[in-house]
């Protein structure tokens, strides 16, 4: 399926937004790193290049850093999942 960012800022697959409705595509998302080339995310003092698939990724073109979540996901979204970045700031793993 494919994925795309919506004029709202969410990432979704399909013809609209399945979040909040929104119809108005930006651009097609093909690869975890389309269109961020250059950019970073932070979550507290934690910089890391920016991804599509970063836990609670949320992608601000007009600010310095997009955003994304770190450590135990459980308090924002009790799943109980924590991740990991690696030292490249690259790579990501689940933990149970």
């Amino acid at each position: 399926m494919k994925r795309f960012l919506f004029e709202c800022g969410h990432v979704s697959e399909g013809d609209h937004c399945k979040i909040c409705g929104c119809e108005r595509i930006q651009f097609q998302i093909h690869n975890i790193r389309d269109h961020l080339d250059g950019r970073q995310a932070m979550c507290g003092k934690k910089i890391i290049k920016s991804r599509w698939d970063l836990p609670g990724f949320v992608y601000r073109p007009n600010e310095k850093y997009d955003l994304f979540l770190f450590g135990n996901r459980d308090k924002a979204f009790g799943t109980g999942v924590v991740y990991k970045i690696g030292i490249d700031g690259d790579s990501i793993r689940e933990d149970k």
